[in-house]
C-alpha cells in the first residue's frame, strides 16, 4: 500500500488508494484540502487551495470549498497544528477559540452533512508555508466512542499512510480547475519562466508578439493574477510548472 502510493503516477491514483486503506479501519468518507501558501489559518477559504472529497452527498464538496466552515474548530486546528484530533475535541475547541455563539449551528450543519464521528489530521508544512490536512469520517453504524477505540489501536498507521499519501500528493501538478490552463498557454508561461522574453516566445513558436501576448492575458484570467510574474508563481505553487518544450506537465 505505501509502495503503491509512493510509485503512484497521478493523484487519482493516490487518492483511490488512500480511500481504500481508510475504508479498511471504518472511515468511509474523506476530505482533503492541501494550501499551497496559507497565510491566514482562520480564513481558509481565502488561500489557494486543492480538495478532494470523496462524500456522496454533492452539498459536502461545496460547504467544504466554501467560507461556511472557516469558524469550524477542526479546520483552524488542523490548520495551526500538526497530528491528529478527536472530533470529540470540538466542544474544548470552541471554547478555546471564543467560538461557543456558532456551536449549535455548527453542529447542525455538520450534522446534516453526515460528520457524525471521524478525525482530522494536520500534517507538518514542508516549510514553504504549505498545509495540508485530512478529515476521515467513519462509517454510519460508528459511533465517537468506537473511532476512538480504533485509533488508539490503530492510530499511528492510519497518520503514516495519510502522510504518505498527502507528501505524495502534494509533489504533484494540481488542478484547481477554475483556473486550468490551455496546453498552449502554460507552455508560452513555461518558455517565460525559463528567461525567454515574448519576443523570444514568439520566434521560438513561430507566432507573433500580439498572438503571445494575448495568449499570456487570457492565462492572468484564468490564474485570476494581473501580471505575468504572479502567473508564473501561481502555476509554479501548483507543481504545473515544467521544464519548457517538454509537452504539459500536468496530471
Amino acid at each position: 500500500m505505501i509502495r503503491t502510493i509512493s510509485f503512484a503516477g497521478h493523484i487519482e491514483e493516490v487518492w483511490a488508494t488512500l480511500r481504500a486503506a481508510m475504508a479498511r479501519f471504518g472511515f468511509d468518507r474523506l476530505n482533503y484540502t492541501y494550501l499551497p501558501m496559507l497565510q491566514d489559518p482562520q480564513r481558509v477559504s481565502r488561500s489557494l487551495r486543492f480538495t478532494l472529497t470523496s462524500h456522496p452527498n454533492p452539498r459536502v464538496a461545496e460547504v467544504y470549498r466554501s467560507d461556511l466552515l472557516d469558524r469550524s474548530p477542526m479546520r483552524r486546528w488542523a490548520a495551526e497544528n500538526v497530528g491528529a484530533i478527536s472530533w470529540s475535541r470540538q466542544s474544548d475547541l470552541l471554547r478555546t477559540y471564543d467560538w461557543l455563539d456558532i456551536a449549535d449551528e455548527l453542529n447542525a450543519l455538520l450534522a446534516d452533512l453526515g460528520f457524525h464521528a471521524g478525525y482530522t489530521i494536520g500534517f507538518p508544512s514542508s516549510g514553504e508555508g504549505d498545509k495540508g490536512a485530512l478529515g476521515l469520517t467513519a462509517r454510519a453504524d460508528l459511533d465517537q466512542g468506537a473511532v476512538d477505540a480504533i485509533w488508539s489501536q490503530h492510530g499511528p498507521a492510519i497518520e503514516a499512510i495519510a502522510g504518505v499519501a498527502h507528501a505524495r500528493m502534494s509533489q504533484m501538478p494540481l488542478d484547481l480547475g477554475h483556473g486550468r490552463l490551455t496546453d498552449r498557454q502554460a507552455d508560452i508561461l513555461k518558455w517565460i519562466a525559463d528567461g525567454k522574453s515574448v519576443q523570444d516566445v514568439a520566434i521560438l513558436r513561430g507566432r507573433s508578439v500580439a498572438a503571445i501576448e494575448k495568449q499570456l492575458r487570457e492565462a492572468r484570467d484564468r490564474l485570476g493574477v494581473e501580471t505575468t510574474a504572479q502567473a508564473i508563481a501561481r502555476v509554479a505553487l501548483l507543481n504545473q510548472l515544467g521544464l519548457p518544450g517538454r509537452g504539459d506537465a500536468r496530471a
